[in-house]
């Protein structure tokens, strides 16, 4: 039997997802600990039925009103893809593959590369402590909903002729292999390895500020 206590605890918790998917720049694929989910239930009466909103279907995600059943995609890249950021005139979306940045076409879905020597060490596009399995932050929690890294941390120029991004080096940097007792998705415990600088090590990570010409790959480094 579901007390008014517990319907007020599950309440909460659904209102802290939405709001924690708010940040996100699609939503997290949901259920994370989950393999080969496709929809996010809200269950009801007690756990026997269940209604849903976001799902992933025919290489996209969509979302449907509840009120006529009418469904139309979401704008979000499709399950799989790597999360991008698309130019101010929506023609062209920057997104990271491997250590490098890479752009597509969104009118013809061509794809080219803006950096070819990036490295483990020294990635374009991360976060200001990494986002990649070896990078700084290798146990990000955005692990938990299914996303392999954040977007990239570029910036479109007005024009969207070209993004202004940085190269993380941590070449130098300790790396670290902390303890995973009780992985996310289960298993045996795992020791992830990253880049963690100690206070007094004086070598953390550095980062380069880069400037990409979009249509011909041409790169200004500060």
């Amino acid at each position: 039997m579901i007390t008014a206590q517990d319907q007020r605890a599950a309440d909460q918790r659904a209102a802290d997802q939405r709001a924690a998917d708010q940040l996100l720049p699609c939503p997290a694929r949901p259920g994370g600990t989950v393999v080969g989910d496709q929809a996010g239930p809200q269950w009801i009466d007690g756990g026997a039925r269940f209604w849903y909103v976001e799902f992933a279907a025919l290489g996209g995600y969509w979302h449907c009103r509840l009120d006529d059943y009418t469904c139309e995609p979401t704008g979000c890249p499709p399950p799989g893809n790597p999360p991008e950021v698309v130019s101010p005139d929506g023609r062209v979306a920057v997104s990271r593959r491997g250590h490098d940045l890479w752009a597509r076409s969104l009118s013809d879905g061509r794809r080219w590369a803006l950096t070819t020597d990036g490295t483990p060490d020294h990635p374009y596009g991360t976060g200001p402590y990494g986002t990649g399995p070896t990078g700084s932050a290798g146990t990000t929690p955005l692990h938990e909903p299914g996303l392999p890294h954040l977007p990239p941390a570029v910036v479109w120029s007005p024009d969207s002729t070209r993004v202004l991004t940085h190269r993380t080096d941590e070449r130098r940097t300790r790396r670290t292999h902390p303890v995973a007792a009780r992985p996310t998705f289960g298993g045996v415990p795992a020791v992830p390895s990253q880049r963690c600088a100690p206070t007094g090590d004086g070598t953390g990570a550095q980062a380069e500020l880069v400037v990409l010409d979009v249509d011909n790959g041409t790169a200004v480094r500060a």
